[in-house]
């Protein structure tokens, strides 16, 4: 039997065989067990998150195109710098428990360890945003590689949002990868 979401791992005591409690707790009233592991975290709230994620992409974007609108008169150096400070971005956003991630302080969410409910270590980080670094490090290619490169950072939180959406913990390409999950603080 798989237990519902929000259930503990858990769901008959180990002691009398008897159903355990959302909490962790046995239900039988001869039992004394109170010790379930939690399965799963719920999903952070929705509209937050997109819209803590929506804002930091956009807010990219905008460097994007200072860097690209600068190009021709910076031997097209400015979108490669550009570029580059958001691939930087993504790679340190989340680490140190997301100090740098500008959605997650301002929403008040958190990354954590599928497995422990901890924060997450930086090699987690770094897992968990190495689609888009690769992505945008590919945007400092020259054309049409670096066009390319927009392109897939477009295509990926296309299939982020999709997954964050259909997927019951919220968990995006990244977030499987690298074994973590977005909750919200509380």
């Amino acid at each position: 039997m798989t237990p519902a979401l929000g259930t503990y791992a858990l769901d008959m005591c180990p002691m009398c065989g008897g159903q355990v409690s959302r909490n962790g707790v046995c239900l039988s009233t001869t039992c004394s067990y109170e010790g379930g592991m939690p399965l799963e975290k719920p999903k952070a709230e929705l509209q937050k998150r997109l819209g803590g994620s929506g804002a930091e992409l956009a807010a990219m974007a905008v460097v994007e195109m200072i860097g690209l609108a600068l190009s021709p008169f910076t031997f097209m150096i400015s979108g490669v710098i550009a570029s580059g400070l958001n691939a930087a971005y993504m790679a340190s956003k989340d680490m140190d428990d997301g100090k740098l991630s500008l959605s997650k302080r301002f929403t008040k969410r958190r990354v954590v360890a599928v497995d422990t409910d901890l924060p997450i270590s930086n090699k987690q980080a770094w897992i968990r945003n190495a689609p888009y670094i690769g992505a945008w490090a590919f945007a400092m290619l020259p054309d049409p590689f670096g066009m390319l490169g927009l392109m897939l950072v477009g295509l990926m939180a296309v299939v982020d949002v999709g997954m964050i959406w259909s997927d019951p913990r919220g968990r995006r390409l990244g977030d499987r990868l690298a074994g973590t999950q977005v909750i919200d603080e509380t």
